[in-house]
């Protein structure tokens, strides 16, 4: 079953490497808004701050996570 599966995996994998790419992006996990991107579990505080401003959010961040 692994075997036969294989072949489309590592398509799927190299199209979304390629994706990345053109996106000026890589690795996992990576974020993009607008032309803001970051990489990794620790720029979300981050991401979260740009989404905010970009919706005009000023109610305080819940930081429950």
């Amino acid at each position: 079953f692994i075997k036969e599966n294989e072949e489309q995996w590592r398509n799927e994998a190299n199209s979304n490497a390629a994706e990345l790419y053109e996106l000026g992006l890589w690795g996992v996990p990576s974020y993009r808004l607008g032309n803001y991107a970051a990489w990794g579990q620790d720029r979300l505080s981050l991401l979260e701050s740009k989404i905010r401003a970009h919706l005009h959010v000023d109610a305080p961040i819940n930081k429950a996570y």
